[in-house]
Formats: C-alpha cells, sequence, structure tokens
C-alpha cells in the first residue's frame, strides 16, 4: 500500500480532521468540559497527533461545543481551554493546525453542527483540499454523518480502537 493512501482506500491524505470530546480527550458523562482541570486527553491521543505531525498532514479539530449556547459557559472559557490543549499538544510534538467551532444547541438549526457539513467544508476550503484528501476521526454517529455529508473518509475511535491506532493504519 503506498504511503498515506489509508487502509485500501486511494488517493493520497493532506489532512485529518478530528472532532475533540472522546477523540483528543475525554467524555465527560452527563456533561461539558467547562474549565482546563476538567479537560483529560485521552491516552495515545498527544502521540497520535505528534504522528500526524511528523507524517505531514495538516490536524484540523471540528468540533460541537453546545455549552456556550446552553449558557453553561462563556465562548472565552472554551478559548481558553483550546488555547491551553494546544499548548500541551505542541509541547508533545503535535500540532492543531486550526480549530473550527459550533456553538449552537442542536435545536437552534444552524448549518455548521455536526452531522451537518459546513465546518468541514469551511476548513477544506480554508486550506484548499478536497474531500478525499481528508480524514475524519470521530466517536459518534453525528461525526460519521458530517463526513459522509462532506464526502471525505471517515473513521471512529472506540474503546477497542485508540486514535493512535487509527493514525497508524492511515498514514504508515
Amino acid at each position: 500500500m503506498p504511503k498515506n493512501e489509508g487502509p485500501g482506500k486511494g488517493n493520497v491524505l493532506k489532512a485529518v480532521f478530528l472532532d475533540r470530546d472522546g477523540v483528543i480527550n475525554r467524555n465527560i458523562d452527563k456533561g461539558y468540559v467547562t474549565e482546563w482541570r476538567l479537560f483529560e486527553f485521552l491516552p495515545d491521543s498527544l502521540e497520535a497527533l505528534a504522528h500526524i505531525k511528523k507524517k505531514g498532514l495538516l490536524a484540523v479539530l471540528i468540533t460541537n461545543q453546545s455549552c456556550i449556547n446552553r449558557n453553561l459557559v462563556p465562548k472565552e472559557n472554551v478559548d481558553d481551554i483550546h488555547k491551553c490543549m494546544l499548548a500541551e499538544i505542541e509541547r508533545a510534538g503535535g500540532k492543531l493546525d486550526a480549530v473550527y467551532m459550533c456553538p449552537h444547541r442542536p435545536d437552534e438549526g444552524c448549518a455548521c453542527r455536526k452531522p451537518r457539513a459546513e465546518l468541514l467544508e469551511r476548513a477544506m476550503r480554508d486550506f484548499k483540499l478536497s474531500p478525499d484528501e481528508v480524514l475524519f476521526v470521530g466517536d459518534h454517529e453525528r461525526d460519521r454523518g458530517a463526513a459522509e455529508a462532506a464526502h471525505c473518509r471517515y473513521d471512529q475511535v472506540s474503546e477497542r480502537r485508540s486514535l493512535f491506532e487509527i493514525t497508524k493504519e492511515w498514514l504508515d
């Protein structure tokens, strides 16, 4: 299999788009990461992000954060969490090239909330990527739905398969 093609998928990847909660950090049962002290990187996620950078691919965060419009946390707090997260990722040798975030509640009917594709499409436009150059890694069916709507490849983390295992499978 040629480098960067992924398992039988064809076409060289140029970017990995990633969901946040449940992919990079641990989900909070029936809650939200509302401050940095609640953010806990999942095992191997920092290594996965360093691996993506080492392979020369873009890494882009695509995340729903309805806690903002639910008035559970100000947007500035989420921005601060992301600044701390980015710093930790860089300390570990990785990099997120951009963060795309939807602050809307599901009932608001916005176009940017996954499973809609707007955030993925915006990121592809901004980085001049075609859908076949993107792998989106999520942990939920709404992530799969967004990938399908944006026509890019998709893979899913689970208790049995970490982000690092996925990146090794697709990028090595």
